[in-house]
């Protein structure tokens, strides 16, 4: 997500995006989608969280929880919002069949902070929980909210962000 560092803040989609060359590229595509009538052409905007399942960054880390080379930047406090890549499809079809022309929703399972999402994964495979690096900078938080789009379209996460 592209979002400003929340902390423990919810951030929903009318939070701002973050001035960085990655939110820049994200606020300029979905500027260009809005820019479209959404009468003319019925467009849908799906904001997915950090991926998760097969072939996405968890695997990468998996390999080094396993391996004891994985440090949780910071106190690992920062929240993650999680979206298997299944649960992202899921709501893609739904966003198809569904969607309001013009709406636009988070779509993430239920935020989890960085420290506990790195300790559950490390204990699902038998692997000692990493330490915390104090000195390294957290990544920014991000505690995204996606009630619009299980109130409005019925989406639910649906297989486990664990292994």
């Amino acid at each position: 997500m592209a979002y400003v560092d929340g902390g423990d803040d919810w951030l929903d989609e009318s939070t701002p995006f973050v001035a960085t060359p990655t939110a820049a590229v994200v606020a300029e595509m979905e500027g260009m989608v809005r820019a479209v009538d959404a009468g003319a052409m019925a467009w849908c905007i799906l904001r997915g969280g950090s991926f998760v399942g097969p072939d996405t960054a968890q695997q990468a880390l998996l390999q080094r929880l396993r391996e004891g080379r994985e440090v949780v930047p910071g106190d690992g406090s920062n929240y993650l919002a999680p979206v298997h890549v299944a649960d992202m499809t899921a709501a893609t079809a739904l966003a198809i069949e569904r969607a309001a022309a013009g709406a636009v929703y988070n779509v993430c399972d239920e935020p989890v902070r960085y420290g506990d999402y790195v300790d559950a994964l490390a204990s699902g495979i038998g692997a000692a929980r990493p330490p915390r690096s104090p000195e390294r900078p957290a990544p920014a938080s991000c505690r995204a909210d996606a009630t619009a789009i299980r109130q409005q379209l019925g989406w639910m996460p649906a297989p486990p962000w664990l292994p």
